[in-house]
């Protein structure tokens, strides 16, 4: 799914866009999953649900390389899809293969995401965000998120969204952030 002139992979246009499952795939990289050129960028999202797509599993995907984003979930009937175990924006030896603006972004109202477990998302601007108001319940979990170059995590509007106690609006209601408040070094 490399070089295309749109995306490289993509799921839409309505409710009846359901059950589907992309996996094993390479996105963006070169045949191995293992690097990617030029010729191998997809010009938009890797891996793009939208329009009501529903109910999907993406798994076991390597994504790179895409000049707009890796996977892009849009729109408020896109709901119930389940990103788990991809490598988006690194490639299966390990070398950086980043995507455009992030590795994951949840837009337009689209909610009831699960991204995890078992994702590794590297090297991006920023690994997740979820861009609009009515954006909710989209569950973020057990993945690892490394080596962006801003946040890991980005429930806009852009940046540090400061934690408080009381009225959260905004995508997934801009949950606080977590505080550590104590680390040992056993197990």
């Amino acid at each position: 799914m490399s070089g295309n002139e749109q995306e490289g992979i993509e799921l839409s246009h309505n409710t009846g866009t359901s059950g589907n499952q992309v996996l094993g795939n390479y996105v963006g990289t070169n045949i191995n999953g293992t690097n990617s050129a030029d010729y191998t960028a997809n010009v938009g999202y890797g891996i793009h649900i939208e329009d009501g797509a529903n109910n999907s599993i993406v798994r076991g995907n390597v994504v790179g390389n895409n000049r707009r984003g890796g996977i892009n979930i849009a729109g408020a009937y896109s709901v119930n899809n389940q990103i788990t175990n991809n490598r988006i924006g690194i490639s299966l030896n390990g070398t950086a293969i980043p995507n455009g603006m992030f590795g994951i972004q949840i837009m337009l109202n689209a909610r009831d995401q699960v991204i995890g477990p078992g994702n590794i998302i590297a090297n991006h601007n920023v690994g997740i965000r979820i861009t609009t108001n009515a954006s909710d319940r989209n569950r973020i979990t057990q993945n690892s998120i490394f080596a962006n170059r801003n946040l890991g995590i980005d429930l806009w509007p852009q940046g540090v969204t400061l934690n408080n106690s009381v009225g959260h609006t905004g995508p997934n209601q801009n949950l606080n952030f977590p505080v550590l408040t104590s680390v040992t070094t056993s197990q």
